[in-house]
């Protein structure tokens, strides 16, 4: 038995978005809403350490681990009874659920910039993988992207992720994540089905995170190279819907942290800092050229009739950056690196499998503008690299494909997302992280409860809304409740307590933690994978 370190914190996951880069030297259907250069070498940046969480107020308590015979086996099935945790709802947590997931997100509209002649500009160039792209030729002729020209270089403070115990837990139904929007109750249950003989659940054939609610609006980079920004606030947004927030986060603020098309200096930029929601910084393309600091050519200055990389000496965005950095909510906190090399696209599904997004870089090619019925066809030429998210995969009778979530309007592919096939994944993807973000506005957790006479009880004055629930404090009437809770009775038991409006699951914690069946915070997971009752393990 050992004590566990406390984090407050909330999970999330990665996709990505086209932009130019340069390799840096180191170690490795919602509505449209509006996302968010200096030539050489980028810009170096600091290294990401990862920030252990703060510590609690009091030390976790310890007790002695008696000796005793092993344990009796039990079957899968009553082992998922035993470790499963219940998340109750108050009836107030289940209207915030239902108004953050059930609702389509709203459009989130760029504010108008006014861009010169880009199809001029394209016939001057000579034909290229990358640069400014025309998406969709033949439905919108005037529309152009930007594709980075080279591939990202990896985050250098992700720390990798375990998807093989992710997975483990997942089979044993010992992971409790957010449900869909079409199974939200007081009770929520896993999005799988439970196979009797084995008493283990397997991973869906199909996984959506359109049709849970809990994707964030389709964004439009412009001809700015910042897919990089716009991936990754889109692999926030994903984040705080699964916190049952209906808020978008603004890529405007994401970008003009590092204005470079790099995934590494994205993460770096904004690990552990404050992000604003979409309306404290909407995304104007023309102040995102400024702040641009890749290759002049194929670059946006011309198109936008600005000067590249001059932001930093604009004192008007110097102090908007200020002001919008004051006005940031949540934050993410830890990244976690999954497998490419060699990638195992379980790996990829086990994580989507469990609600989150993945940021992912990709290696496009000429394909990317030829979507039809929703499907981006096969390449083999990869030209410029390229950030988006992964939402979702499915089986068909020609093998799995992976649902992307682009920045590039809805009026690409289907609204904004396409499949692509896991043959061209494997190909093509080379990097792919998961993320985990803290809701800066959200109340205070009540303060845990004194620690029980066992592992599996509850304090006096504490009990549980349902079996396996999370200990609460009993109530009478609400005020006997702190800010965040609701005095509830559930599943007819004889007591009343503080059931948390928005509890955290497991989806909401990074890779190495679980949510603690006592405190109901995110905690590091017990060296045996089991959940951490009070801060304690057996």
């Amino acid at each position: 038995m050992k004590g566990i370190r406390l984090a407050t914190g909330i999970g999330l996951l990665i996709g990505f978005a086209a932009c130019e880069v340069q390799v840096r030297s180191g170690s490795p259907p919602p509505a449209n809403a509006p996302p968010t250069s200096r030539q050489g070498t980028a810009p170096a940046a600091a290294p990401m350490p990862r920030v252990p969480p703060p510590a609690p107020t009091t030390a976790p308590t310890t007790r002695a681990t008696p000796t005793s015979p092993a344990p009796s086996p039990i079957s899968a099935v009553a082992a998922r009874q035993v470790n499963q945790l219940a998340i109750v709802r108050s009836p107030a947590g289940v209207q915030q659920m239902s108004r953050a997931r059930s609702v389509r997100p709203p459009a989130s509209r760029n504010i108008a910039s006014i861009s010169g002649n880009v199809g001029v500009l394209i016939r001057q160039r000579p034909p290229t993988e990358c640069g400014l792209q025309q998406p969709m030729p033949d439905t919108r002729p005037n529309y152009f992207v930007h594709i980075d020209c080279n591939r990202y270089s990896p985050v250098v403070g992700a720390k990798p992720a375990n998807t093989a115990r992710m997975a483990k837990l997942f089979r044993q139904g010992k992971l409790r994540v957010s449900p869909p929007a079409s199974a939200i109750r007081s009770v929520p249950h896993g999005r799988s089905q439970v196979t009797a003989a084995a008493g283990e659940q397997e991973l869906p054939a199909e996984v959506d995170h359109r049709l849970e609610g809990t994707e964030g609006p389709v964004k439009d980079q412009e001809q700015v190279g910042a897919c990089t920004a716009f991936s990754l606030s889109s692999a926030l947004d994903n984040a705080i819907r699964r916190l049952n927030k209906p808020d978008t986060s603004s890529s405007m603020h994401i970008w003009m942290r590092y204005g470079y098309p790099n995934m590494g200096q994205a993460a770096d930029a904004n690990l552990n800092r404050p992000v604003a929601k979409w309306d404290e910084w909407p995304y104007n393309a023309t102040d995102a050229c400024k702040a641009y600091k890749g290759s002049s050519t194929y670059g946006c200055g011309d198109v936008y009739k600005v000067q590249q990389d001059t932001a930093s000496k604009d004192p008007r965005l110097v102090a908007k950056l200020r002001t919008t950095d004051a006005a940031g909510v949540y934050k993410i906190t830890s990244i976690d690196r999954i497998r490419t090399s060699p990638l195992d696209p379980k790996d990829l599904m086990v994580v989507l499998a469990t609600g989150r997004d993945i940021w992912v870089a990709m290696s496009t090619g000429g394909a990317w503008s030829k979507v039809k019925d929703g499907v981006i066809p096969e390449y083999s030429t990869a030209g410029g690299g390229h950030a988006v998210i992964f939402a979702g995969y499915k089986t068909t009778a020609n093998g799995r494909m992976f649902l992307i979530h682009n920045s590039w309007t809805e009026g690409w592919g289907d609204k904004g997302y396409a499949w692509i096939s896991e043959k061209m994944v494997r190909q093509h993807l080379y990097d792919a992280y998961s993320i985990k973000v803290e809701d800066g506005a959200a109340p205070p957790p009540p303060p845990p409860p004194p620690p029980p006479p066992t592992k599996d009880t509850c304090a006096a004055g504490f009990g549980r809304a349902a079996p396996g629930a999370i200990c609460t404090k009993i109530c009478k009437a609400q005020s006997e409740c702190s800010a965040g809770t609701s005095c509830t009775q559930a599943n007819g038991q004889s007591n009343s307590v503080c059931v948390a409006d928005n509890p955290l699951t497991d989806d909401n914690c990074a890779d190495d933690e679980l949510v603690d069946s006592i405190t109901g915070l995110c905690v590091v997971m017990c060296s045996n994978d089991e959940r951490p009752a009070g801060g304690l393990c057996d």
